[in-house]
């Protein structure tokens, strides 16, 4: 463990390129915490940047549970501030490139963006069904080599999921994430190659139901021991970040690669930012995610200092 001689907490408030729905529609930047633990060593930094819709708290809940630490030794009850503490004492540097899938939408105009990708990430139920079917077979006919993957978003009922997929069932779709409203039912489906995502916080116990093949970890959402325990089962692991910079990136990507390294990872998130924390930050290079050996250090301009000991 490294022992700390200080810390320091800081906020951040960075540019977004484009919206990011998930704040709002006039969203126009990404905020977040950085915590720096001082120890005799260095500095060491990690990211805790919460999405009220994902993580179910604020910032400023985010803050205190975090002074509290500090200054009481009370360890955070969220996960998002105890991934921040845990990528904090990791030493273990292994991921490098990481095979990433790509993130499109269904009209025609989006293929130069996905081009590299051999995996790519739809969000569907946002049309009416025989939209989606529409735009979904006329992609994947332009694309025949490319495997798909779907978004969901808790949208459907399990009708709608199965006139949905009677209808695309050919084509070469690796799962579908999320797609029903009630997820207490994924147990009594069966053909259709479901992942969990926000599902597996809320219903852990579907993991186990037929039709699941796919678990998608944000790990800012489930504590290390279950994330931990989710690797024991048979399902792949595939990981994927709330929208973090490329500090909170390389973290997950690392942990990405500790429990499910030969699978393809969600992480083509970072064009959202106009800007980032670090100069030596994460890039997409064609399908992967290429990152420095030692974590991003934030740049002192994009850093509000908030707490010091």
């Amino acid at each position: 463990m490294r022992i700390s001689t200080g810390w320091k907490l800081y906020s951040y408030r960075l540019p977004l390129a484009k919206k990011l729905l998930v704040l709002g529609e006039n969203s126009a930047y990404r905020e977040g915490l950085i915590l720096e633990k001082i120890t005799q060593e260095g500095s060491i930094f990690s990211e805790v940047s919460p999405l009220p819709s994902f993580h179910r708290i604020s910032l400023m809940e985010c803050y205190h549970e975090l002074l509290n630490y500090i200054q009481n030794g009370v360890i955070p009850s969220h996960p998002i501030n105890q991934f921040g503490l845990y990528c904090l004492e990791q030493r273990e540097y292994s991921a490098h490139e990481i095979t990433c899938n790509g993130l499109g939408t269904l009209k025609d105009t989006e293929l130069e963006k996905t081009k590299h990708f051999q995996i790519v990430k739809f969000k569907i139920a946002r049309n009416d069904i025989s939209e989606d079917v529409r735009l979904l077979k006329n992609w994947s006919a332009n694309n025949p080599e490319k495997m798909i993957r779907l978004d969901g978003n808790r949208s459907w009922t399990k009708n709608q999921l199965f006139r949905f997929f009677d209808q695309i069932s050919q084509l070469p779709i690796q799962y579908i994430e999320d797609p029903l409203k009630d997820p207490t039912q994924y147990s009594s489906i069966k053909g259709i190659p479901i992942a969990l995502d926000e599902s597996l916080v809320d219903y852990p116990e579907q993991k186990d139901a037929p039709c699941v093949t796919h678990l998608i970890i944000k790990p800012t959402l489930h504590s290390i021991e279950q994330i931990k325990n989710f690797a024991k089962t048979t399902r792949p692991l595939i990981f994927t970040s709330t929208f973090e910079t490329s500090l909170g990136l390389w973290h997950i990507a690392q942990l990405s690669q500790k429990y499910s390294p030969k699978n393809t990872h969600g992480f083509a998130t970072l064009d959202w930012f106009s800007q980032d924390l670090s100069s030596k930050s994460a890039k997409m290079q064609m399908n992967q995610l290429s990152i420095t050996q030692a974590p991003p250090i934030p740049h002192p301009i994009y850093l509000k200092l908030q707490f010091s000991t």
